[in-house]
């Protein structure tokens, strides 16, 4: 039981609701209304595992990086080998890749881009999490649009709205920056060039803050233009929670150097709120259709 534990805080559970989120969207927007569980309950079960095989497997990669960073997740402190924490992300894919075959060939074509991205982005040489914007990138892809194409596709077989779409990998690539903030000492050590990294953490939380609102507001007016009352419903409570997201990137910067055990603890429950905003964001589309 030890070492399932050890495996259950490896692979970081929680990011499974950012997959939630964007099925739920991209279902909702879809049929103009909630779906059912079990229509997207499968969709849901292999996307879960596939982000678990993600973070397995960027966790074998980065465990240098999360010695400093994270020193108190199972691969640093040795609950885990690299070897057991590699074979449990296989386990993973293979597992999530199954699923979304047994679902539908389109459902299995993102499971399988979700894949060849989320290796790209942890495993040498290409490394995408070491490239500028690549985690930004990524982060769009994997988190942003494939969610939310699964979502439409599973319910509908339909095509996303194209504004839509683009609105959510933007919010979602910019979002992916949240973490980096928690982290951004050990990618400096590493050369992770993240935006903290790149710009330094206060330039970072301002350039984050200013998208996130800004993208917002385009999506807004668009919505306007096209006369989407429905978009510019979500688009709007979108921006009462990116205002909120912003204030809060920008008032966190005084525990950033994170010299103590108590910075940690204060980084990482930060981390967590910040993302929950950025999920606010993009539930807000779920919440206009309810």
């Amino acid at each position: 039981m030890g070492k399932i534990r050890a495996v259950q805080k490896q692979v970081l559970p929680e990011y499974a609701l950012v997959v939630l989120v964007g099925v739920l969207v991209g279902a909702t927007v879809t049929l103009s209304r909630l779906p059912s569980f079990d229509m997207v309950k499968w969709v849901l079960v292999s996307f879960f595992l596939l982000v678990f095989g993600f973070n397995a497997l960027n966790g074998v990669f980065d465990i240098m990086i999360d010695k400093i960073n994270k020193p108190g997740r199972p691969l640093p402190r040795g609950e885990l080998t690299r070897n057991e924490t590699f074979f449990a992300s296989v386990l993973f894919y293979a597992v999530g890749l199954f699923i979304a075959y047994t679902i539908s060939l389109d459902i299995l074509a993102l499971a399988l881009i979700f894949t060849v991205f989320s290796i790209a982005y942890s495993v040498p040489p290409l490394r995408l999490k070491s490239k500028f914007m690549g985690i930004n990138f990524v982060g769009g892809v994997l988190y942003g649009v494939i969610p939310l194409i699964a979502g439409s596709l599973v319910v509908d077989n339909a095509q996303i709205p194209f504004a839509i779409a683009i609105y959510v990998f933007i919010i979602a690539g910019i979002a992916s920056s949240i973490k980096d903030f928690e982290d951004h000492l050990g990618d400096d050590v590493y050369h992770i060039k993240s935006l903290p990294v790149v710009f330094g953490v206060n330039n970072a939380a301002k350039l984050v803050s200013f998208s996130i609102i800004f993208i917002t507001m385009a999506f807004i007016a668009y919505s306007f233009l096209a006369n989407n009352l429905k978009f510019m419903a979500g688009g709007t409570l979108a921006l009462v929670f990116s205002i909120f997201l912003g204030v809060s990137l920008n008032n966190g910067s005084n525990h950033r150097s994170r010299v103590s055990r108590k910075d940690l603890t204060y980084q990482s429950n930060f981390t967590r709120i910040c993302i929950l905003l950025g999920l606010l964001m993009e539930a807000s589309f779920i919440f206009v259709y309810m």
